[in-house]
């Protein structure tokens, strides 16, 4: 009897493998087949997260051909993930980013080679998969407030008029989203409805920030903003509305608004943590500082720690403490940093001990990142030269292209690092290397310091400001 229900299973396998498969497992599965026209050898690599919490994406490759199809499986730590899937090779093509749920059978066909490569959801469930990116269509984000002068930006009117088309964008989604309603599950089309109004309440809110930074704090344009405040937030579903990072983005930028408005200037660190510490209670409370202190540029380092103890003194949720518990072991200043071993160009390992006696900056970077571009150009021009004992600081750029042919061209280019950098790679890792999951690294460029006996300086430099850069850098011999 055994025998036959294996053979059963198998047939049923091998006619039906993925949705069977992974109904049993609650697995997603992912499989990328080629067209007979998509010739030659190509990698699908599949960045994923297993659940929606803070922790980076891994990353899953393999090669397929119109002849050999790449079978994925993935599993989901919580209800809903996401995935996104890139073709290289005899096809270069990227698919938007979508969510996933244990389950889920995702079917991908690619078409093409080359330049004509396309890539497409290819079953009963594809419409699913497609969600995200109609709902990325219908945009207006920037376009407005770029067209018009610091003159025009003090008109009333403008600022409310790009708010209305923020909220009709909103309203247009949201009726887009409705016609596929019956496609998805409760928590799916929740957390779909939650990132449209993230989006809406974080594009509004640094759009009204940004009229106000460069009007001078126009006093005609206060009560269009506290209008645009006055509508209560909505945090009744706290279970869903707290995995949508668009969300948590949205409430954060909203309560950053708050402060500008009132103080009209930008807040420091410090205030926009008492400021979402005081203004939202029980598990809001402990997630929108667990967000605000992992997500944002690095600046005052005293008050960053700070900000991370007294975190610690109250968020009791688990996940939540051992990510603050994490960055504040790695970035804590005197504390021993990471000891890498990553490799140049020409596959020579460098290691931070090697580097022991001299002041090291660590730089971390990626091909198209335009901040790490800005930032290069600034360490050049306004920051190196100024250093005084240049000879005893070691600048490391360590970049996260996983292309090492991508790497070194812009090494070439000049665009991202200095002739007198070590170059450094974290290779096929990218940004799942352990020295970037040591450091908790979010947002690029990030700056890290080191003293001459291995330990931390600063980890959380700001890096917009070169003088900052220029003192603690001389400060560190």
């Amino acid at each position: 009897m055994k025998i036959i229900q294996i053979f059963v299973a198998a047939v049923l396998c091998v006619s039906i493998p993925i949705r069977t498969y992974c109904q049993m497992g609650k697995k997603v599965i992912v499989i990328i087949r080629a067209t007979e026209s998509s010739l030659g050898l190509d990698t699908a690599v599949i960045s994923y997260k297993q659940n929606l919490e803070f922790a980076p994406s891994k990353e899953v490759r393999k090669t397929f051909s119109n002849c050999m199809p790449a079978s994925f499986e993935i599993d989901l730590q919580g209800p809903v993930g996401s995935i996104r899937i890139a073709i290289s090779g005899e096809s270069n093509v990227t698919m938007p980013s979508t969510y996933v749920e244990r389950g889920d059978t995702v079917s991908v066909l690619v078409k093409g080679t080359g330049k004509e490569a396309k890539a497409s959801y290819h079953d009963k469930a594809s419409e699913k998969y497609m969600i995200q990116s109609k709902l990325d269509s219908i945009s207006f984000w920037g376009i407005y407030p770029a067209n018009h002068s610091r003159q025009e930006k003090t008109k009333p009117i403008n600022l409310k008029s790009v708010l209305y088309r923020f909220d009709e964008v909103r309203k247009e989604k949201i009726q887009l989203l409705q016609l596929y309603k019956h496609l998805l599950t409760p928590i799916l089309y929740n957390l779909y409805s939650t990132d449209i109004y993230g989006k809406f309440i974080s594009n509004s809110s640094a759009t009204a920030a940004s009229f106000l930074k460069e009007t001078n704090y126009e006093a005609s344009l206060l009560p269009i903003i506290g209008q645009f405040l006055s509508v209560p937030l909505d945090t009744s579903n706290f279970t869903t509305q707290s995995l949508s990072r668009d969300y948590l983005k949205g409430l954060r930028d909203y309560t950053k608004l708050k402060v500008i408005s009132s103080k009209h200037r930008q807040p420091q660190l410090k205030e926009t943590y008492e400021t979402l510490r005081s203004n939202f209670s029980g598990r809001w409370k402990e997630k929108m500082v667990s967000y605000y202190l992992q997500n944002l540029p690095k600046s005052n380092p005293s008050e960053y720690i700070d900000c991370l103890k007294d975190a610690l003194s109250f968020v009791t949720d688990s996940t939540d403490r051992n990510s603050l518990q994490q960055l504040l072991n790695s970035r804590q200043n005197g504390k021993p940093a990471y000891d890498f071993s990553l490799e140049d160009k020409d596959g020579r390992l460098v290691r931070l001990s090697d580097l022991k006696g001299r002041v090291v900056l660590l730089d971390f970077w990626f091909t198209g990142c335009t901040f790490c571009a800005r930032l290069s150009k600034k360490m050049g021009q306004e920051v190196l030269p100024y250093i005084k004992a240049k000879d005893n600081l070691v600048y490391v750029s360590i970049s996260i292209d996983k292309d090492k042919a991508k790497w070194i061209k812009s090494l070439a280019s000049g665009e991202y690092t200095h002739g007198t950098n070590i170059n450094l790679t974290t290779g096929k890792s990218g940004n799942g290397h352990p020295i970037i999951s040591h450091y908790k690294i979010m947002n690029y460029p990030t700056l890290i310091l080191v003293d001459r006996n291995g330990n931390i300086v600063d980890a959380n430099m700001n890096y917009t400001e070169s003088k900052t850069i220029i003192d603690r850098i001389n400060n560190a011999f």
